[in-house]
């Protein structure tokens, strides 16, 4: 069983820890509408953890719910798969692994031209400006909803990450503009001018 998977059963028990009895449709759905900013798991994934889940009787059958076109099996968390869970909790985190297609494109992005990476820079800005609007609705509906909730503050944690990370790319976009426009008004002395000053800016 690779990482991933190890990592996927422990996403599935931390879910069904906070949001209740839920199906494997349900849980990818709170996955996708919740924390997919910074997580994501398909269908793929779930299903098989489901069934590792509960031969391990880390989860168990809550409920028959009816579905629109079929019937969703529900499961529940056990204290078996709490203290599971609380045990991964516990662990140090995994190091990153960052795959960043559009920074790679940029990083050989000679050949592509001006034009193209201004495009690719143009889709980061445009990207990362709609996610903090929608971290900005999520904070409201998070807090609305969950304001005397223990989890509000861990919750609150990771949305700010998300939010910090966005507007960081931001401006990291309009920065990537303002340097190519620079060299290609004064080749790289004026770049690198300019790359000195945005330095100075965050120290």
């Amino acid at each position: 069983m690779n990482s991933r998977e190890n990592t996927t059963r422990y996403v599935i028990l931390g879910v069904l820890n906070v949001g209740g009895p839920m199906s494997g449709y349900e849980i990818q759905r709170w996955i996708s509408q919740g924390i997919s900013f910074f997580w994501a798991e398909s269908f793929g994934q779930i299903y098989p953890e489901l069934r590792r889940l509960a031969k391990s009787r880390w989860i168990v059958p809550s409920q028959t719910k009816a579905g629109t076109a079929r019937n969703r099996q529900a499961f529940r968390i056990t204290p078996a798969g709490k203290n599971a869970l609380r045990a991964w909790l516990e662990q140090a985190a995994s190091p990153e692994r960052f795959r960043i297609e559009y920074l790679l494109k940029l990083f050989f992005g000679r050949d592509a031209g001006v034009d193209i990476n201004l495009k690719h820079i143009d889709d980061v800005a445009k990207r990362y400006s709609e996610r903090l609007t929608t971290f900005a609705q999520l904070r409201d509906l998070v807090i609305g909803e969950n304001s005397t909730d223990d989890d509000l503050v861990y919750w609150l944690i990771v949305l700010r990450h998300g939010q910090m990370t966005s507007a960081a790319r931001c401006q990291w976009a309009q920065d990537s503009v303002a340097l190519i426009e620079a060299q290609q008004r004064g080749g790289n002395r004026a770049m690198l001018a300019l790359f000195k000053k945005l330095e100075r800016r965050e120290s």
